[in-house]
């Protein structure tokens, strides 16, 4: 039986801002990085060129939305990823922003893959003006294909592109859609260009920005058609060509009654967190051991002032003891007696 087996589609998971990282099931780990590129007039031409690192680079959105880079809308099954973006814009009149995709093993050595795409958002394009191209490369940077046209739908109106008062969406504008490569016999491609155009009749693509989401690698395990095909969007089995094949795109585009708005991020509730700190027991000062000696203080005696009796009254000369006896010899011994009591 000819035909292909092929590893199941693995999606990316971010490491950082610019780099990605593809786990398959048999442990094997493929690496993508992004670098926003600024691509000159000779860069467009040259298709071996891939331009020059932006002075500004751009950085994940991790919040969960359901659009991208001015309103395009997410895949309805992939909005809880988180997309990678850019607003700096070219910084050089008539130069364009362009990403460039390059393919890594686990050693971060240059590898190559059978098949990459991603979501694409605000990619605009129109054919009578500046399309959106993409380019693939080899290792060596060797360009792979001529620049592959990314072209408005079928079906646009190029009169409601750009600066309109109309309410139509068109020429990339809003719109979401899956450019990516497949090479299902080989395993040269390592590099993959994509760059903006412009939905303004008469602008250059210079202030134009993009982003994308959802990047996805699968490896092939046997034997496939020898065709690079640049694929815009899902679509049947190419027909082998010698050169690259454009298929035609399928975009996403938000009606314009129902704009797709942002879905809430749901952040949960910290649990407070309860410290439990060490109980400080306050310091007890003890009471010394010895027992003082009481002092006693004696207490102070004041002598009570004794009253001296003064002398009786019979020892006043006053006193008229001597008038109390007639009898002389009496008086006599009574004067002896008294004499002796008041001479103390």
């Amino acid at each position: 039986m000819n035909g292909l087996s092929t590893t199941i589609p693995i999606r990316g998971n971010y490491l950082e801002d610019n780099k990605v990282e593809y786990l398959f099931p048999t442990g094997e780990r493929i690496y993508s990085t992004t670098r926003l590129m600024d691509l000159s007039f000779n860069d467009v031409v040259d298709t071996n060129s891939i331009g020059i690192p932006a002075n500004s680079q751009g950085n994940l959105n991790i919040n969960t939305t359901s659009s991208m880079q001015d309103y395009s809308p997410k895949p309805i099954s992939w909005l809880d990823l988180p997309y990678w973006s850019e607003s700096s814009g070219s910084s050089t009149s008539g130069s364009r922003n362009a990403l460039l995709f390059e393919f890594h093993d686990s050693e971060m050595n240059p590898i190559g893959v059978n098949s990459f795409g991603a979501w694409f958002g605000d990619i605009e394009t129109r054919t009578d003006s500046v399309p959106a191209f993409a380019r693939v490369y080899d290792s060596a940077q060797n360009s792979l294909t001529e620049n592959i046209i990314i072209s408005e739908n079928d079906d646009t109106d190029l009169n409601q592109c750009g600066n309109t008062t109309g309410i139509a969406e068109g020429c990339g504008n809003h719109t979401t859609r899956w450019i990516g490569f497949s090479e299902l016999s080989n395993t040269r491609i390592q590099k993959l260009l994509v760059a903006v155009g412009e939905d303004d009749l008469g602008a250059d693509g210079s202030r134009e920005h993009l982003s994308f989401t959802g990047p996805t690698i699968a490896m092939a395990s046997t034997c496939a058609t020898p065709t690079v095909n640049i694929i815009p969007s899902p679509s049947t089995t190419p027909i082998p060509s010698p050169t690259p094949t454009v298929l035609p795109t399928i975009t996403i585009e938000p009606t314009p009654t129902n704009t797709p708005s942002p879905i809430p991020t749901f952040t949960s509730t910290p649990i407070p967190t309860v410290v439990i700190t060490s109980a400080i027991t306050p310091s007890i000062t003890s009471s010394p051991t010895t027992t003082p000696n009481p002092t006693v203080e004696s207490p102070t005696i004041t002598p009570t002032p004794i009253s001296l009796t003064l002398k009786p009254k019979l020892c006043l000369k006053s006193y008229k003891w001597n008038h109390q006896t007639k009898i002389r010899i009496i008086q006599r011994i009574v004067i002896m007696i008294m004499n002796n009591i008041c001479a103390k």
